[in-house]
Formats: C-alpha cells, structure tokens, sequence
C-alpha cells in the first residue's frame, strides 16, 4: 500500500535533505525527483505571547523556581527511540553537581508508570527522582506553550546534523536554548551523557549571554522553520503541480474548488 502510493503520488513532502536522499536511495531516482523538503513549522509562533499564556507561565515557574534552580525540560515521546536514555544518564551528572536541578517531562510513554520506567530502563539515578516532574501528554496549545516559556533549556538527544525536531523549533521560538542534535542553531550538544552534562552545566554557569544569544537564533529560526516560509513553499509546489498537472486544476473547477 505504502510503496503503491509513493509511486503514484505527484509530489512528496519530507522534512530534511536526508529524508529526500533517503527516499531517492530506497526507492529510486523518479520518487527522488518528486520529493520535495519543507522544513517543519510549528503553532506556537502565534501564541506564546498571548497574555493567557504568559500568566500561566508565570503561575508554573513560581511553583518550579522556588529553590532559585534551573529547570530542565523535555517534550516528546519517553521511548529507547527518543534516546531518553541518553537524556537520563546526563541529568544523573548534572544533579550530582547541581542537586536542586529540576527535569520537566512534557509527553508520556508506552509503560503506564513513568517514573519507574525512567529508573528500570532509562538509567536514572533513584536518588533524583524527585528531580522529575512529568505533565503528560498536554493537549490544550496554550498551556502546552506556557510551560516552554517556564523551563530553561530545552534537551532533545538527538545525533543527526541539523535535523531538529518540533519541540526544538518550539523551543527557539520560545527563545530557550536548545540542547540537541549538532547543529547551527544549537547552543550545546545532546548526542551523549557527557556532551549533554557538559553543554548544560556550561549553560547554566553563561545563563545570562545565552539568553541574549537565544534572540539571534531566534531569528535564524524564523527564517527557516517559520510559518510565513512553511506557506510560501507549499503554495509554491502547489503552483507547480497545478501547472504541470492540467488534469488537476481540470479537477478542482469541476468541483468548484
């Protein structure tokens, strides 16, 4: 079914260079040439500075600021896939060398009880277990935005150059250094335990630089994972496939579209 449709499809929309390579590599150099990147976008550009968000934001970081600590968060899945492990293993170095660092967990996993997974199968120190706070999955966007502009600095392991994913793009536009995959647009790197321990506590100890460093990210990130950009580059190949496909806009006049 899946190959079935690669194959009939007019274009195909992957995310990175690497998937469209990938794609060319797997199945070929006509899928090759009929995919397309656009970059990721993300909502939140439009709401982290509505004043619902802000308020709540403030109620959150009261509750979680109140040792003058640093709070750590990540968003996503808590899967081996994630590498959580990897994210685990660096937090037990951070709270060996600052005990009062808290780990904000936005996401949930596959076993029912989180926090003893984080123990069991990611690594995590018994002792810092306190040091987490799990939300869960958060549905409602302005919430899910007000705890981006509570933490401090994003960790999200990763290994492949430039390849962010949504809650790094969220997190720069919330203008948070991002921990994470080699890359640009990255003020530490989370391939490891050690290189995310060390990008951290370096973080942590030139807080004040990196939040004014965040603001030039903030805009090269914009630029290239904004929502201006992300529309432009879908009108465009849809301008495209119209043109070249006259039994498409054939179509949709038919349909009234």
């Amino acid at each position: 079914g899946q190959i079935e449709m690669i194959k009939k499809a007019d274009a195909i929309i992957n995310i990175s260079e690497g998937h469209q390579k990938a794609m060319g590599r797997i199945f070929g150099r006509e899928v090759a040439k009929k995919t397309n990147v656009i970059k990721n976008t993300t909502p939140l550009w439009f709401v982290l500075d509505y004043p619902e968000v802000l308020g709540k934001a403030r109620m959150i970081r009261d509750d979680l600021h109140k040792e003058n600590n640093f709070v750590l968060f990540y968003s996503g899945r808590i899967s081996k896939e994630k590498m959580i492990e990897t994210l685990m293993l660096g937090f037990n170095k951070v709270c060996e060398q600052y005990p009062s660092t808290k780990l904000l967990l936005i996401g949930a996993g596959k076993d029912s009880d989180t926090m003893n997974s984080l123990i069991k199968a990611y690594g995590l120190n018994e002792k810092f277990i306190g040091n987490i706070i799990p939300t869960g999955w958060i549905k409602d966007i302005k919430e899910y935005a007000a705890y981006y502009l509570t933490g401090d600095i994003l960790i999200q392991p990763g290994r492949t150059l430039n390849l962010y994913s949504i809650s790094a793009i969220e997190a720069m536009a919330a203008m948070k250094p991002v921990v994470s995959v080699p890359g640009e647009l990255s003020c530490g790197i989370a391939d490891n335990p050690e290189n995310l321990y060390r990008s951290v506590i370096r973080i942590m100890e030139s807080y004040n630089f990196y939040e004014r460093y965040c603001y030039e990210i903030y805009v090269k990130a914009l630029d290239a994972y904004g929502p201006i950009r992300f529309l432009n580059e879908h009108l465009k190949l849809y301008a495209y496939l119209l043109k070249e496909k006259p039994k498409i806009l054939r179509l949709l006049r038919r349909t009234g579209k």
